[in-house]
């Protein structure tokens, strides 16, 4: 008896199959004369539904919601993962969701021959995330001082968050990639670590100085297969528990991520590259899809005056 697909992967296989690669959108529906609410005709979207497939996924996963299969998954599911984002996500992202939310109803039905209602059910909340829009990203980075103290303290209390913490430093991605790096994809030898199905999709390999601090992790053995068994939630929680005792002001672990784009690309600039390159180099390192320049100023970068 074949398997039972996962959530994420009955979302995928459902993304993938509506997915007219190569069709334009006004073709097709000239050439069919029907509904494309199901259909999906730029790898933009297909990325995109993608990465919130996944974001469902886990966070059913992370909050201990047991759902089997697409057609169990209840519109409270849908309104209590939306509500988990009013904290930490502008409302343009929210809505984002929303509509994204709708376009993986038509998907799954279509695929699946189903009738879930997530549309007619969705509450949208309204973001109260702390920094307005305008004035997060760059401003939002944490100073080199506060993230001294805090490897400096979890160097001394050492536990998994402690350590993803610390290897954060060294090859800024998102936490969901850390807490999920897979033995098989670290090469000592090399001193890399690959990392499979990135948001969008993307493969990257992250080179490590301290190589020592990985077989450290490793010898650890906190999972037969990964380098650790903690959830991003886990981490996201000590990063404020420690911040919350060292008497700092709070910051997300993507900010972490953002030091470290600052760092790579002021060292750039020391190397004799211009503004440009510099900005186009931590774009491939931060596994952009790509070119984003805009989006390396307004989140991630302070240009030098």
């Amino acid at each position: 008896m074949a398997k039972k697909r996962s959530i994420k992967s009955q979302f995928h296989y459902a993304i993938t199959k509506n997915f007219k690669e190569g069709v334009k959108k006004r073709d097709y529906k000239i050439e069919n004369g029907q509904s494309m609410d199901n259909k999906i005709f730029s790898y933009q979207e297909l990325y995109r539904l993608k990465d919130v497939a996944r974001d469902i996924n886990n966070f059913l996963r992370e909050n201990e919601i047991e759902r089997r299969d697409v057609r169990d998954i209840k519109s409270e599911d849908i309104n209590k993962f939306l509500d988990s984002k009013k904290y930490d996500c502008t409302q343009q992202t929210i809505n984002s969701y929303k509509n994204s939310i709708y376009k993986l109803q038509e998907v799954v039905n279509k695929t699946y021959n189903l009738n879930v209602k997530w549309r007619e059910d969705i509450e949208v909340p309204k973001s109260i995330k702390a920094i307005k829009s305008k004035e997060r990203g760059v401003k939002a980075v944490i100073s080199n001082e506060d993230y001294k103290k805090i490897i400096e303290y979890a160097e001394k209390n050492k536990c998994q968050s402690a350590y993803a913490i610390i290897l954060e430093k060294e090859i800024g991605v998102r936490v969901n990639e850390v807490v999920n790096i897979k033995k098989e994809n670290i090469d000592l030898e090399r001193k890399e670590i690959l990392f499979k199905n990135t948001k969008g999709g993307k493969k990257i390999v992250k080179k490590i100085k301290n190589i020592n601090l990985v077989k450290e992790i490793l010898d650890k053995n906190y999972s037969s297969n990964a380098l650790f068994s903690i959830k991003a939630s886990s981490v996201n929680r000590y990063l404020n528990r420690v911040q919350d005792k060292l008497g700092l002001g709070r910051n997300s672990f993507h900010n972490l991520r953002r030091n470290y784009a600052q760092n790579f690309y002021d060292n750039k600039l020391k190397e004799g590259l211009s503004e440009e390159k510099a900005l186009l180099a931590i774009s491939k390192q931060l596994n952009h899809r790509t070119k984003r320049e805009r989006l390396m100023e307004e989140s991630y970068i302070k240009r030098q005056k």
